[in-house]
């Protein structure tokens, strides 16, 4: 076997002994620490947590000799200083540093920077001098941008050390949650949304099917779709690395509510003989037992008030009336419409005098004259319409909650 140049030895054992200062790599292939600011990348926060290291065999280069000169106070020499580059995923930050085998008692210094490893360094937190475990502390960190962490040992001595990140993970805490619930009939979609502790992170969303097949152009917190099936949400930090998932399924209701008209045709006139209304009754069905239904006139208005539940309702405004059901434990819905309808005008006489008391939810319009001593209570909408008069009488009340409105305009 041939025997290598005594200059090949000599360059071997160079690399070798040097190798302490060169940058140490993460499991995304970002440099985390380095002899030289420059060589550190900026990675993750996520990625420094638990990394360790010793002071050995690293020396202080012209940028740590004199920009980083009394970084932590006056008389605060550099000697053999390391660079530890992160992106912060949001604006506080807590590092615990876990110091053994202090070379002597001045053991090391530390300190959180801002700078671009060039021209300017700022400390924004720093620790002078100690064998002891310590814990830095920063606040109003910009997440995205890179700041470092310079460790020295203090004149000169050399540490072992290990940093634990306490407060500033992003450590993606997933919930996938359905907004509006099941999907409550075939065909018909919904929301998955990834709901990330911190929720001020900057984050990489993909999304995967029941296959485990990547979605593609789904790149949001949220994904919209309206097939059954098991869904996953992978989360990432802003560099693309500190992955979490969590996973969701997309069923159909099993019981989903269902509103039906119960005697009332889908068209009816209104009966302008009696009253000048007409009675709508429908049935709501919900498996739950915890449901919301109501009818809504044609001006969107709920005769019966609002928030409260009713199947039955008087009317006298021709139009569309619909009646919902709402399961509130799902979201679902369902809705049924009765259209009230006004022939020939029959229900606008010549006068009209409205004496019900109290005055029931309701257009009340006349060709020439509307009288009415009656009021108007909390919770209803009345409304009155003439050609030529509205008379109200001393004692007609509108209560305060109620909606009143009187307009001069011939209803035919």
């Amino acid at each position: 076997m041939k025997q290598l140049p005594f200059f090949f030895h000599f360059l071997i054992f160079i690399l070798v002994f040097n190798s302490n200062s060169t940058a140490q790599f993460s499991l995304c292939g970002n440099s985390i620490f380095a002899d030289a600011c420059s060589d550190a990348s900026t990675p993750s926060i996520c990625e420094i947590d638990g990394i360790s290291g010793n002071l050995v065999g690293y020396t202080a280069n012209a940028f740590d000799l004199t920009t980083m000169l009394n970084f932590c106070g006056p008389n605060t020499m550099v000697s053999n200083s390391v660079w530890i580059g992160f992106t912060p995923i949001i604006s506080d930050l807590e590092l615990f540093f876990d110091i053994s085998n202090c070379s002597n008692p001045n053991g090391i210094q530390a300190a959180i920077i801002e700078t671009d490893c060039s021209t300017f360094a700022t400390t924004l937190t720093c620790v002078n001098g100690t064998s002891s475990s310590f814990l830095l502390v920063a606040s109003g960190l910009i997440p995205g941008n890179p700041y470092y962490i310079f460790l020295d040992g203090f004149a000169g001595s050399t540490c072992d050390w290990e940093i634990s990140v306490e407060v500033g993970l992003p450590a993606p805490s997933i919930s996938v949650l359905l907004s509006g619930g099941l999907i409550c009939e075939s065909g018909q979609s919904t929301t998955l949304t990834a709901n990330v502790n911190p929720s001020n992170g900057n984050y990489i969303y993909r999304w995967f099917d029941s296959s485990g097949d990547l979605i593609p152009n789904e790149t949001s917190s949220s994904l919209t779709t309206s097939t059954i099936g098991q869904y996953t949400v992978e989360v990432r930090d802003v560099n693309n690395c500190c992955p979490a998932e969590a996973t969701s399924t997309v069923a159909i209701a099993a019981n989903p509510p269902v509103a039906t008209l119960l005697n009332t045709p889908a068209s009816l006139d209104l009966d302008c003989t009696q009253t000048g209304m007409v009675t709508l009754e429908a049935d709501a069905f919900v498996a739950s037992g915890n449901a919301q239904y109501f009818w809504l006139d044609p001006n969107g208005l709920a005769p019966c008030g609002t928030l409260q539940n009713c199947e039955t309702v008087d009317v006298s405004i021709p139009g569309t009336y619909t009646f919902i059901v709402l399961d509130l434990d799902t979201g679902c819905s369902d809705e049924v419409t009765a259209e009230v309808t006004d022939i020939f005008g029959t229900c606008c006489p010549n006068i009209l005098d409205v004496d019900g008391t109290p005055i029931a939810n309701g257009f009340y319009t006349a060709h020439t004259k509307v009288h009415s001593s009656s009021s108007v209570i909390n919770g209803t909408t009345v409304f009155f319409e003439a050609g030529t008069e509205i008379c109200l009488d001393p004692n007609f009340e509108v209560e305060l909650g109620a909606v009143f409105e009187a307009k001069i305009n011939d209803c035919q």
